[in-house]
């Protein structure tokens, strides 16, 4: 039989061929010591590059720590001066009156729609809608009577209990 056919001819078969043998531990060692090595030299470059990207952070940092202390001391200024005072005022002012005017503006817009609606509508369906709205008003009107009434009675039983309670107390 052929030999070569009975060796599976995949690479892993020759990385452990590779390991096994004494010279090709030797190769290994030598692989990785270069790739250790190689690691450390990036390594060591991009540190010199970070102190120097670190400086110009720090410069950069910096300026604008001057920039933005230069400018609250310009806005502190700015603020105390009477004249930005009535102006911001005067902003706020306008913004309220904005915002009253856009909530007149949606109510008008929203009774508009009320009204088109109610008149779009057929008069019998209308009629009959009113008249729903009056039976649960009446209805509604009818509950809080009720509950006024119970209301009143539960009060008058109270005062009687109140009342024979004191005599109670007072007899004894």
């Amino acid at each position: 039989m052929n030999l070569r056919r009975k060796t599976p001819p995949d690479s892993l078969y020759l990385l452990l061929d590779t390991l096994c043998n004494a010279f090709g531990g030797i190769i290994l060692l030598a692989v990785l010591v270069v790739l250790l090595t190689s690691k450390e030299k990036t390594q060591s470059s991009k540190a010199a590059d970070s102190q120097e990207m670190l400086q110009r952070r720090l410069a950069i940092a910096q300026t604008d720590l001057q920039k933005s202390q230069q400018l609250a001391a310009s806005l502190k200024a700015k603020a105390n001066d009477e004249r930005f005072k009535q102006q911001v005022g005067l902003l706020s002012t306008r913004k309220d009156l904005q915002d009253a005017i856009q909530q007149t503006r949606d109510t008008d817009a929203q009774n508009s729609k009320d009204i088109d609606t109610a008149n779009a509508v057929d008069p019998s369906e209308r009629l009959k809608f009113l008249n729903a709205q009056l039976a649960a008003a009446q209805a509604h009107k009818l509950e809080a009577k009720n509950s006024l009434a119970a209301a009143e009675e539960n009060t008058n039983r109270l005062k009687q209990r109140l009342a024979d309670m004191e005599r109670q107390v007072t007899a004894n």
